[in-house]
């Protein structure tokens, strides 16, 4: 695949291959769409379904989460958009139970890298024991969502807001 000329070469995948290994202390980089509420970010900017983030280890800086990996041109990436970070440890540590089930929900950081942007991962909610439901209540991602947006430390926000 060809990358938009724009994106650094520095994020390009090339022969890199994926890396699991992420340290406690690593930040996870995402980027925010709407404006802030008070100091923090929205709620609804985490996606809990599969929530795409980039690496800080294999980031030269927050900003690299801007780019657009499926950009048509030069001005069609997200540099208006804000930036908030989160450490992996505070992700790992998130531990809800469900309302009804004797179930829980912890988060999974992965790295999937992609061919224009090699930090790129992703946080994936995972149900244990996982014998009952498959995905967390309405109840526990709006919890889950809450902690994200707590957690979450602003870097940049959102141009014109």
């Amino acid at each position: 695949m060809s990358c938009p000329s724009e994106i650094p070469v520095h994020l390009h995948k090339g022969s890199r291959p994926v890396d699991p290994v992420f340290s406690d202390e690593e930040l996870l980089y995402r980027r925010i769409r709407r404006p802030l509420i008070g100091l923090l970010p929205d709620a609804l900017d985490f996606d809990l379904t599969e929530m795409s983030v980039n690496r800080e280890l294999y980031s030269n800086q927050p900003e690299d989460v801007l780019w657009n990996i499926n950009a048509s041109s030069a001005t069609d990436h997200f540099h208006d958009q804000g930036i908030v970070s989160f450490p992996v440890r505070e992700v790992r540590a998130v531990h809800l139970r469900h309302p009804q089930l004797d179930e829980y929900c912890v988060m999974r950081v992965m790295h999937q890298p992609e061919d224009c942007m090699y930090p790129h991962s992703v946080v994936v909610p995972e149900m244990r024991p996982g014998q009952g439901v498959s995905k967390p209540s309405k109840m526990m991602r709006t919890e889950l969502r809450t902690r994200f947006r707590e957690l979450s430390q602003v870097i940049q926000t959102e141009k014109g807001a």
